[in-house]
């Protein structure tokens, strides 16, 4: 799941994680689940700690550094 999914369009500061994703209708059903949104909140919640350390916005957050904590965590995304 892309990052930008969760930094809303409109409103600064803001994260969201779970079932409020955007995405297409078809990419929505399958993204849902309980075990998928427990995921997403983990990401999103380093990213809200680093927009926190490093005083910065969420949309200036790269994605790409989430998914290398969460796989240096064990979440495996890139095997």
């Amino acid at each position: 799941m892309p990052y930008r999914c969760f930094v809303p369009d409109r409103g600064e500061g803001l994260l969201a994680a779970g079932r409020c994703l955007s995405a297409e209708h078809e990419a929505v059903a399958s993204a849902r689940v309980t075990a998928q949104c427990f995921s997403y909140g983990h990401a999103i919640g380093h990213a809200a700690a680093l927009c926190v350390a490093r005083g910065v916005r969420p949309r200036e957050i790269d994605g790409t550094e989430i998914r290398n904590i969460l796989n240096k965590e064990g979440a495996r995304l890139d095997a």
